[in-house]
This record gives structure tokens, sequence and C-alpha cells, in this order.
């Protein structure tokens, strides 16, 4: 059993509970720790852990699959604190509630303006022998993450105001600080969407801002758990 259930990175903590939504964890249930009680954080790691018999090691997670119980995972991000549970068995004595990812996705803040939506999709259909087994496919949905609408909104509204300067060394500047977020193909779509906006909108206030200046990087590499000390 593992305890330490703490990320260091946002990326790191969107990143794992993506994968393991993909691994099966479908049911989530969201716990905001209290800040005067920061100093004591660790320690209610450490009960809801043992409460649920979260964090197991992997043979004993696959023998209580084959006994038909749900396995439990534990996570937190500064304050935010993630439960995750597979189908199968839960004792009734848990009380959290638990909601299933296929009909709400699961919306994470994990900044002032940063906010992510995990969310289970429909596979796009192959044709041929793939289209006709493809609604009665058990693996008919996947995890997909995005930046929540409200979170879009702020970040596009900030980099059109600054249109109007006419400077574009300060539109590209702040523009590079979007791929701090996540890496993923989702995400990226979505800046293509802000950054072609940005460009219409330089575009009419008199500068020509080439796309090759607002750069998207595609690193899609897993952050660790935590951050590695240096010196």
């Amino acid at each position: 059993m593992d305890k330490d259930v703490e990320f260091d990175t946002a990326k790191g903590f969107i990143q794992r509970i993506a994968l393991l939504v993909q691994r099966g964890y479908y049911f989530y249930c969201i716990t905001k720790y209290p800040a005067a009680k920061q100093d004591k954080w660790k320690k209610i790691d450490n009960k809801l852990v043992e409460k649920y018999s979260a964090n197991l090691l992997k043979y004993v997670t696959i023998y209580r699959k084959k006994k038909g119980l749900a396995n439990f995972q534990a996570l937190r991000y500064r304050d935010t604190c993630v439960l995750l549970h597979t189908p199968g068995i839960v004792p009734e004595t848990y009380d959290d509630k638990f909601l299933d990812i296929h009909t709400n996705p699961l919306t994470l803040k994990v900044g002032d303006i940063v906010e992510y939506q995990i969310r289970m999709i429909e596979k796009p259909c192959k044709k041929g022998k793939d289209q006709k087994n493809h609604t009665k496919s058990p693996q008919k949905y996947q995890v997909d993450t995005i930046l929540t609408n409200r979170c879009l909104r702020t970040l596009k509204g900030d980099l059109l105001a600054l249109c109007p300067t006419r400077i574009p060394a300060i539109i590209v500047s702040k523009f590079a600080k979007l791929n701090r977020l996540l890496g993923c193909r989702s995400v990226r779509i979505q800046m293509y969407q802000i950054r072609d906006e940005v460009i219409a909108e330089a575009k009419k206030c008199g500068m020509n801002i080439p796309k090759n200046k607002l750069y998207i990087s595609a690193e899609t590499k897993f952050q660790p758990q935590h951050k590695k000390e240096t010196g």
C-alpha cells in the first residue's frame, strides 16, 4: 500500500488520473482539504488510503478484481484529492459519493485559470468489419482530456486583449506560456483554435504574426509524481 498520494505538478496529476480512468477506474469522488489544516494534509491522505485500502500493489489489485471487489486509488494535488475506483463490490460503510465518469465528466481546477475536464468519448468507428461490431464492443469509449470552456475563454480573452497594443513580441511571449499546459491531442487542438483567432485579431489591428511564431509543443511525456531534486 502506497500512502504517498501527493503530486508535485498539475500535469502529472491530470495525466495519472486520465491513465487510471483508461485502466478502468471509472468512478470518482473529489475531496477538498481545508486550507486551515494544511499541516495535516498528509495525515488526511493516510486516513483516506487506509479507509479505502487504496493504492495497493498490482498483484493485490489483480486478486481483488478476480474476487469481484472494487480497487481504489487516491491522488492529490495541492488541496484537491481525487478518489477513484473500478467496477466491483464496494462496502456499504464507505460514505463518500462517487460519480460515473461516463455520465459525469471529471472537472479539476489546478490553478487560478487552468481547468481541465477528463471525460469519456466514443471511439471513432473504423470501416469494414470493425464498424459492424463497434456498437457491441466494451471498448467503445476512450478517455479524452480537454480544457474547460471557461478556461478556454479566459486564455483566449487575455491574448486577444493584447492585440490592440500592436506589439507582436508581447503576444508571442504570452502565447508561449500556453505550452506549459498538458500536451495531449485534444488540448493541442484547442490551442490551435486560440492561435488562429489571435492571428486573425492581430491582423485586424495591423499586425502580421506568422503561425510559426506562435509555436505549439507536441510534448506528451508523462510527468513524474515528484520533481527531481537538483543540487
